[in-house]
């Protein structure tokens, strides 16, 4: 599979995106792998969760996501997801120095949305 991504502000480069991940999987830290593991389990649960909590007549509570959810169904949630997992893997190798801030950006809010939502599962 090939994607673009923007290298610097005046040019394209096509890269392979199976060997960027690679890249990122083997020159990592341990630390980034961890990092980008807990960002992976953290945006399954979270879509399981929020789907789950719609199922049983919970409201999701981001109005932007609800209207997309309501227009276009659960798939908007995934949608949303992995178009913030492009940019924050295009933030990583176009600026390798901030390796542990970009997946900690995305792991952060979304293990504070898993959270969030079995909280509010657990409470009803």
């Amino acid at each position: 599979m090939r994607v673009i991504v923007l290298v610097d502000w005046t040019a394209l480069e096509v890269v392979d995106s199976d060997e960027q991940l690679r890249q990122v999987l083997s020159g990592g830290s341990t630390l980034e792998v961890g990092l980008w593991v807990v960002v992976a389990g953290a945006l399954v649960v979270d879509i399981a969760t929020t789907a789950y909590g719609l199922s049983i007549g919970l409201v999701e509570q981001n109005p932007v996501m609800r209207h997309a959810i309501e227009s276009f169904g659960l798939v908007s949630l995934a949608v949303a997801k992995a178009g913030a997992l492009a940019v924050a893997l295009t933030v990583r190798h176009v600026w390798p120095e901030y390796a542990l801030l970009v997946p900690l950006a995305l792991a952060v809010p979304w293990v504070l949305a898993v959270g969030v939502n079995l909280a509010v599962i657990l409470s009803v």
